[in-house]
């Protein structure tokens, strides 16, 4: 139900916009609280994780985790709402998905020499 209540929430965003219900100021405030909430969980999360398993070779890997977790919230997460809407649209519409055909293939003999 998460991507529905986003949708609507965006839907009405956009619907105060137009009608000038926005305070922006504290909109701005509480999105960058809430942005500054998730990056630091997740930051933490991450140390905790190199700290226990050490997962990653070096400090560049962990760095590029880091900036991928600062860009998800603009990059990754809208296309995976975009997914789970058109899912529910298919799920409540009955469209039936098609996969096409799909031949198995099976697993290649290595070649002796």
């Amino acid at each position: 139900m998460v991507p529905i209540i986003e949708f609507i929430s965006i839907i009405t965003l956009i619907v105060s916009f137009v009608l000038g219900l926005i305070n922006f100021q504290f909109l701005l405030i509480v999105s960058l609280l809430i942005y500054l909430f998730y990056l630091s969980i997740t930051i933490i999360s991450i140390l905790i994780d190199e700290t226990l398993y050490r997962t990653y070779s070096n400090y560049k890997e962990l760095l590029t985790l880091i900036g991928m977790a600062a860009i998800e919230p603009f990059v990754y997460h809208p296309v995976t709402v975009y997914a789970a809407l058109k899912g529910y649209w298919y799920f409540f519409g009955k469209k039936e998905q098609k996969w096409g055909v799909m031949v198995r293939k099976g697993f290649d003999q290595p070649n002796k020499k």
